[in-house]
């Protein structure tokens, strides 16, 4: 006989309340979903009607809000769990429901490194770079991200295969990653995030040491800083959050608890960046 699974209501509430404790971080970041679609949606839009939102910076950018966009069209399965209360589901299905998501959740990661990136190269070299036509140079860029969300999603389906039947807490997408691949997951993305960390450091020690730099630069960097900023905290607040789990082996009820508010800061900086660009075109 197959082991009932356990529903949101079981794992989370007290029997005859509702649980609010899942319904507040549940309704905050479908807030911040609708606020991150629209916001990603119009910097896509803008930079693909306008030719002067076209440079290889922006393009970057674009690809960025392109897989944010998709991550957070992703976050329906959060609240398809919390509204049917099928928060855990077997290993198997939750890999095929958020492999996607997933896909472009480690793009936006990986494409915030690249804005950081071409910014720095901008000023070391600003007349070389980039050092190839544009369309090769972005066409690289994306190549080198996609080989590097599919192998990383290879690892998670290959962990998959070894317990497809292993019942896990769907409910934030990430959840896919288990055993081994959860860890490689987590510390590639640690890795990644301090990268980010160091280069945008890097790029702003070589404005205030740059004599050249003009204040259109300094105002694109103030927005992509800010931006980035928000960014890694989200990502190192809900790292931490997720690596504690794993070391201290919590139970399903307070993994439900931890994944869905540290997902709260990740979203937030998801949705920021069209918003933090427009305020700061504004002030200045």
């Amino acid at each position: 006989m197959e082991k009932a699974i356990p529903t949101v209501s079981e794992s989370v509430a007290t029997s005859g309340e509702v649980s609010l404790p899942i319904l507040i971080p549940t309704a905050i970041i479908f807030v911040l979903t609708v606020f991150g679609l629209w916001g990603n949606g119009c910097i896509v839009v803008a930079t693909l009607r306008n030719k002067n939102l076209q440079t290889v910076c922006n393009w970057l950018i674009c690809y960025t809000s392109i897989a944010d966009f998709i991550h957070q069209v992703g976050h329906a399965t959060i609240f398809y769990f919390v509204l049917t209360g099928q928060n855990i589901v077997q290993l198997r299905y939750c890999y095929y429901w958020q492999f996607i998501p997933v896909f472009c959740m480690n793009l936006g990661v990986y494409h915030t490194l690249t804005v950081g990136l071409d910014r720095l190269l901008v000023i070391i070299y600003p007349t070389s770079h980039p050092f190839m036509p544009k369309r090769v140079y972005l066409s690289l860029v994306l190549i080198v991200g996609f080989i590097y969300s599919a192998v990383l999603l290879a690892i998670g389906y290959y962990e998959m295969l070894k317990t497809p039947d292993k019942e896990v807490v769907c409910v934030i997408m990430i959840e896919l990653y288990q055993g081994v691949a959860k860890t490689i997951w987590v510390v590639v993305t640690v890795i990644l995030v301090n990268m980010v960390v160091v280069i945008y450091g890097l790029f702003w020690l070589c404005i205030r040491c740059s004599k050249g730099a003009d204040d259109t630069i300094k105002k694109a960097m103030r927005s992509i800083t800010v931006v980035v900023a928000i960014l890694v905290c989200g990502w190192v607040i809900s790292s931490v959050s997720r690596v504690t789990c794993l070391l201290l082996n919590v139970d399903n009820k307070t993994l439900t608890y931890v994944l869905l508010y540290s997902a709260i800061t990740t979203n937030i900086g998801c949705s920021a960046n069209y918003y933090v660009y427009y305020w700061i075109s504004i002030l200045d």
